[in-house]
This record gives structure tokens, C-alpha cells and sequence, in this order.
């Protein structure tokens, strides 16, 4: 009797701990939904690799559709199936200026660090 109920209670331990750990986080750039793409979904993530469709319910679609229209780089927690995840959790993560931007900050130092350079070599001339 003591075998079958620590097989039972150990069985549940185990299934309960494979049901948690379904949940899982994923971080990416939001997009719109696709036309081609199922009724449910709301969303799309694009992770560098993939592209997973995203659906969800209540508050959290909303949130997903507001930021998707503003290609908003997000981390969601839910049950990933395959392509598809069914958000629970959705966290907006900072943006990093784009490279573009980067380049013309280093662009414009470099011409301030040759104009003093210039300026100081003219004055070194006279």
C-alpha cells in the first residue's frame, strides 16, 4: 500500500514540475500580425532566428498590439507550442540607439577632434 501512494505522490511531483517548467521567456522585436496568419494570433516575435506567432487573452492582447505598432523590443513569459506561444507576461526591455546613430556620434567626434587638431596646427604655423 505504502509503494502505491509514494509511486502516486511521486508521479504528481514530477508531472507538476514538468507543467511549470513549460513556461517559458523569450526576447525579441514585436511585429504585426501577418494577413496570412491564424485568427488567434495577435502578434508575431522575431528573435534573430525565428519567427513565433504570438496569441493571448484579456489585457495582454492590447499590450502586444500597442507595442507591436511600434516594433517594440519586449521579453514575454508563456507556454511555447512549436512556432506558437500563448503570452502571459509581457515586459517592454530598452531599446539601444540604432547602429546608424552610433556611427554618426563617432562620425561628428572625429571631425571636432580634427578641427582642434587643425586649429591647433595653425596655430603652431604662425
Amino acid at each position: 500500500m505504502r509503494v502505491h501512494v509514494l509511486t502516486a505522490l511521486f508521479t504528481c511531483l514530477i508531472l507538476s514540475g514538468t507543467a511549470r517548467s513549460a513556461e517559458e521567456t523569450k526576447s525579441g522585436t514585436l511585429g504585426a500580425k501577418p494577413i496570412t496568419a491564424a485568427a488567434d494570433v495577435v502578434a508575431v516575435l522575431y528573435d534573430g532566428a525565428d519567427t513565433i506567432s504570438l496569441s493571448a487573452t484579456g489585457d495582454v492582447v492590447a499590450k502586444l498590439e500597442e507595442l507591436a505598432k511600434k516594433s517594440a523590443k519586449v521579453q514575454l513569459t508563456g507556454t511555447v507550442d512549436g512556432k506558437t506561444m500563448v503570452v502571459t507576461k509581457i515586459v517592454e526591455t530598452e531599446q539601444k540607439a540604432d547602429e546608424k546613430d552610433m556611427k554618426r556620434e563617432r562620425k561628428g567626434k572625429k571631425k571636432d577632434g580634427e578641427k582642434k587638431r587643425k586649429k591647433k596646427a595653425e596655430k603652431n604655423n604662425n
